[in-house]
């Protein structure tokens, strides 16, 4: 049996069981009460249970540490791992009973702050990359930690409408495990096609019209673990997947989240205030359906991870600049087909 073969049945497998264990959360959240009624900024219309990331969080860890029995894990890949689950564990506290924003805030900071120490001889030597002096060299953890935390929270900015935020890891986690198991990091592979199965096992139940809602459990989760990884590709060339590439492929997350932020913070309103400003809630706003919003962005999504796949796995120059130009294209057509929303101003 190829080793192809054996990672599309331990795929399978994991995108089944997280597709029932999706289904036990979304009975357990009804019994406790854990819904997302609508209100005001809500983009749906009806009670949805919340919590479902819960699911995947679960069956992704417990995958990967099944697979990697045995295999001692370096000290990267642990604080990573174990920052993911301290992330994921106070959005699970938050999606049974709200929490303040600034201990959610706090836990991904301590979070963000043990993977840069972990990493601290890696970004050492991306500070001497970057050709940074000596003695500022210093700056390269905060700026970690500064990533990683924000990295964490546009993806939680991101999870507003159904299957979006879902779609987009499934897109990332699968192009990261391609480049990875085409350039041999076992390491990165089974994290990557473990997280991608779990994910595809809650999609099913997420895509629009959403019976589950993935929760800050879930988007916490998937946000520190994507910007984690994307810290540890400054270890070097042992890492398959640059830091370039990790800032191409997170780009529909960090634009919507960034744009945002400075329009609201140049207009003078507090940006930490809840509130929907993101360009996809506009276009809900502006007459879109989830379905729409989301396939729009899924699309321009693939566009380019498929480019920078290529290019790191096969040095397809051509590729990347045709998926870019293509996501460009995509993202032109949504703004033309939504002037309404996007003329919309809170």
């Amino acid at each position: 049996m190829t080793d192809v073969t054996m990672c599309v049945i331990q795929a399978s497998a994991i995108a089944l069981v997280t597709f029932c264990a999706v289904g036990v959360v979304r009975r357990i959240s009804s019994s406790l009460g854990w819904l997302d009624v609508p209100n005001s900024r809500s983009s749906h219309r009806a009670p949805t249970p919340r919590g479902g990331g819960l699911a995947f969080v679960v069956v992704s860890i417990s995958a990967i540490a099944i697979i990697r029995c045995g295999t001692p894990g370096t000290p990267g890949w642990l604080a990573l791992l174990l920052g993911a689950l301290t992330v994921a564990a106070v959005g699970l506290r938050d999606d049974a009973r709200a929490l303040p924003a600034w201990i959610r805030l706090a836990v991904h900071l301590a979070a963000a702050i043990v993977l840069a120490t972990a990493c601290r001889p890696a970004l050492d030597r991306a500070a001497e990359a970057f050709l940074l002096p000596e003695g500022s060299r210093w700056i390269a953890v905060p700026l970690c930690i500064l990533w990683t935390t924000g990295v964490t929270n546009a993806y939680n900015f991101m999870d507003g409408v159904d299957g979006l935020a879902a779609s987009q890891a499934v897109v990332t986690s699968g192009a990261v495990a391609y480049m990875a198991h085409v350039k041999g990091n076992d390491e990165l592979a089974t994290m990557a096609c473990a997280l991608m199965a779990a994910v595809i096992g809650f999609l099913l139940h997420n895509w629009p019209p959403a019976k589950i809602f993935m929760g800050d459990v879930g988007s916490g989760f998937l946000g520190f673990a994507f910007g984690g990884a994307s810290v540890l590709s400054l270890a070097g060339s042992a890492f398959p997947v640059p830091f370039w590439a990790w800032c191409l492929m997170l780009s529909p997350i960090l634009l919507d989240s960034g744009v945002t932020l400075l329009r609201r913070g140049s207009r003078g309103v507090s940006v930490w205030q809840a509130h929907r400003d993101h360009l996809y809630q506009r276009l809900v706003r502006g007459g879109w359906s989830h379905r729409m919003v989301t396939v729009t962005y899924l699309v321009a999504s693939i566009e380019i991870h498929v480019g920078v796949a290529a290019f790191v796995a096969h040095q397809a120059r051509v590729l990347l600049v045709g998926g870019l130009l293509l996501s460009i294209v995509t993202v032109s057509f949504m703004l033309l087909l939504g002037p309404r929303a996007v003329a919309i101003e809170q």
